[in-house]
């Protein structure tokens, strides 16, 4: 996918699912890795946590889900 362009995913299925991201450059994936050196998961950012992380990995949410 080029950047800039908006996407989301879901699982369509009634299986679970297993997704495999793949980050280039890879500075978006540092995300994870910073979560991974804290022992912290996802849900135990609090939202402003998130926010900053996401700014320090140029993640950056543009809207809701499109699915």
């Amino acid at each position: 996918m080029p950047r800039g362009l908006a996407h989301a995913w879901k699982n369509s299925g009634p299986e679970t699912a297993r997704v495999l991201f793949l980050y280039t450059p890879a500075g978006a994936g540092g995300f994870f890795e910073e979560s991974q050196r804290l022992q912290r998961s996802y849900e135990s950012f609090a939202s402003e946590d998130v926010r900053a992380a996401y700014w320090r990995h140029r993640w950056e949410i543009v809207g809701p889900p499109p699915l």
